[in-house]
């Protein structure tokens, strides 16, 4: 598969070499006040800085203990692909529906960057609300709820 990566970060370079060891072709992508670069990701440099990361596991499946993540949208082809995508790099994937469902993994709710197994995952998307906490609406004027977003 091919894989663009915008930011060349911590994450985007881990993200960049798990998929490259996968056989996926990845383009990291940066952007800076002034200028934009993209490179090939999997070069020796990058293998060497960031061997040994991801740590819970390499192998593909379920496996107890692992970070489950959820995912959303409509195309059930695109969710296979994501859900692939995520297990390469070291998580498990929840299928959590269509895409007008994924407010439940946004900022606010109870599994936004939090680690979870299978069950406490689907346990806070099913717990998450739809009005914003006041700390994740931009300004007064920010709209109270996921269905109407600014």
């Amino acid at each position: 598969m091919k894989i663009g990566i915008t930011g060349a970060g911590n994450i985007g370079r881990v993200l960049a070499l798990r998929w490259v060891e996968h056989g996926h072709e990845v383009l990291i992508g940066n952007s800076r006040v002034g200028r934009a670069t993209a490179r090939p990701a999997g070069n020796q440099g990058v293998q060497q800085h960031l061997r040994g990361s991801f740590p819970q596991s390499r192998q593909a499946g379920r496996h107890a203990g692992r970070i489950v993540l959820p995912v959303s949208g409509d195309s059930a082809d695109a969710k296979a692909a994501v859900m692939q995508l995520v297990n390469e790099v070291g998580f498990d994937a929840v299928d959590n529906g269509g895409i007008d469902g994924s407010w439940r993994h946004q900022p606010g709710t109870p599994v936004y960057t939090k680690d979870f197994d299978t069950e406490g995952l689907k346990a806070g998307l099913r717990k998450a609300e739809r009005a914003r906490t006041s700390q994740w609406t931009a300004s007064d004027k920010s709209p109270g709820s996921f269905d109407q977003p600014a």
